[in-house]
């Protein structure tokens, strides 16, 4: 414990002893920028003397290392090159270039912004473009201004980056484009402060911007001229721009006329398509034909998981489990009791078939269909160890019972029923169930009575 003492306190002198360093750097040859310390070589008769350091407090460069080497080196990736301290220029004025102008590099989908915040801090802003222009990071620094000999001038900022004048051009290390750009020769650009855009919430395209209002609705103006206040735009692309609201689905050709207004009683919005339920039919649109105004989450999952299945052979269950992706093997199959008072002739899981899987990241659909004399019936069962119990859902009285979009289907006597929280044995309501999509089912009631339900269980009949 007294060693860790002694060594702590050993490093802090040697820290605060380094703060309190000034070594002359004005004759040095060379500077370079390694991370977001500053590097300072000068010419021996063999090799170089290297100085580094930084602004620790003040205005005053502290030095806190100086050694001999062989050669400059690019100490980390995305350090610069080193630099020629007498090409540099003698007469930059950081302050009376910068003020009003915005340093920056345009790109079509990200932008960096560097200004002065006031005579001492600079200000770097990046914007990027994901569905509109958004803020990505905002920092300042401050900034300082060395006088190295023949009156070269550099200026430095820890945070942003070393900044300096040759050719009569200004030039920079900025730290946040070494990497981006300057291994692919991008110039820095200069503009006035008020002709540089640096507002986010928007997007171009061809000769409008729509400017993000609240949550997906956006004003549109052409040329500055406010042409639409209020669009709830879902999907755009150069042909037609797709607005839905809470009651109808709009579309607006390229110079945002409206084309064609469909009103809607029901809408499924998915990765790859809108069905609508306009009336009393479903209209489809191919949402991958556009680009979308919102962000999608995507999901992403393991690919080595183990697997397990269970089998029904001889009206028994058996489990296997398939771990050759993890461990590679598979186990003997093992033979599970069914405990149950119900007498059945043979039994289906809710598949309709005789084997089902899950992997750990997932489960069983706990539901089997008990045939007995040519009826079914629906059960849930409970596994605990090598025994299933069983509990029923209806009884064993229906001539078919079977999937369809998710839903369980029964079939008694050709008259037909979802079932659902609101089933009622004695109620069939429907003659025919048809599949139509994977977001609608078609049906038609006893009554005569068509229409659609969708995978919220909601039917809409017929108007």
């Amino acid at each position: 414990m007294k060693n860790k003492l002694l060594l702590i306190l050993f490093v802090f002198v040697t820290i605060m002893n380094a703060q309190n360093k000034v070594t002359d750097i004005t004759n040095y040859d060379y500077c370079q920028v390694n991370s977001n310390t500053l590097y300072f070589y000068k010419i021996e008769k063999k090799g170089f003397t290297q100085s580094r350091g930084n602004f620790f407090h003040g205005n005053i460069f502290k030095v806190y290392a100086t050694e001999k080497v062989d050669f400059i080196d690019k100490k980390y990736y995305g350090s610069m090159n080193e630099i020629k301290l007498s090409d540099l220029n003698s007469d930059f004025d950081l302050l009376k270039e910068f003020r009003d102008k915005v340093y920056f590099v345009n790109q079509p989908h990200l932008k960096h912004f560097y200004f002065l915040k006031n005579d001492s801090v600079l200000v770097c802003k990046v914007i990027r473009k994901n569905k509109v222009w958004e803020l990505e990071s905002e920092k300042e620094d401050e900034i300082h201004k060395i006088v190295m000999a023949n009156n070269k001038i550099i200026y430095w900022s820890s945070g942003l980056g070393l900044i300096y004048k040759k050719d009569n051009e200004i030039k920079t290390s900025f730290l946040d484009l070494q990497s981006y750009y300057n291994t692919y020769g991008l110039e820095i650009s200069i503009k006035d402060k008020n002709a540089v855009n640096m507002e986010t919430g928007y997007f171009e395209i061809g000769k409008y911007t729509l400017k993000r209002k609240k949550g997906e609705n956006y004003a549109v103006f052409k040329e500055n001229q406010n042409i639409i206040d209020d669009l709830p735009l879902k999907y755009y692309n150069n042909k037609h721009f797709v607005t839905i609201d809470d009651k109808t689905v709009k579309f607006y050709n390229s110079d945002f006329v409206l084309d064609s207004t469909f009103s809607y009683r029901d809408i499924y919005q998915g990765y790859e398509s809108i069905e609508i339920l306009t009336e009393n039919k479903i209209k489809k649109i191919d949402t991958r034909l556009f680009t979308t105004s919102f962000y999608r989450d995507q999901a992403f999952g393991c690919g080595t998981v183990t697997r397990y299945s269970l089998s029904i052979k001889r009206n028994r269950i058996r489990e296997t489990v398939n771990a050759e992706m993890t461990y590679g093997y598979t186990s003997s199959p093992k033979n599970i009791f069914i405990d149950s008072k119900i007498k059945f002739d043979s039994l289906l899981f809710i598949s309709r078939k005789k084997i089902m899987d899950y992997s750990v990241n997932g489960g069983f659909d706990d539901r089997v269909i008990l045939i007995k004399n040519k009826k079914e019936g629906l059960y849930t069962f409970k596994q605990q160890n090598d025994t299933i119990t069983l509990k029923e859902i209806v009884p064993i009285k229906y001539d078919k019972i079977y999937l369809l979009n998710g839903f369980v289907i029964l079939n008694k006597n050709n008259q037909i029923d979802f079932y659902d929280k609101d089933f009622k044995v004695n109620a069939m309501r429907f003659t025919n169930i048809d599949f139509f999509s994977y977001n609608y089912l078609r049906y038609k009631k006893r009554n005569h009575t068509g229409g659609w339900m969708n995978k919220k269980g909601i039917l809409f009949d017929d108007l």
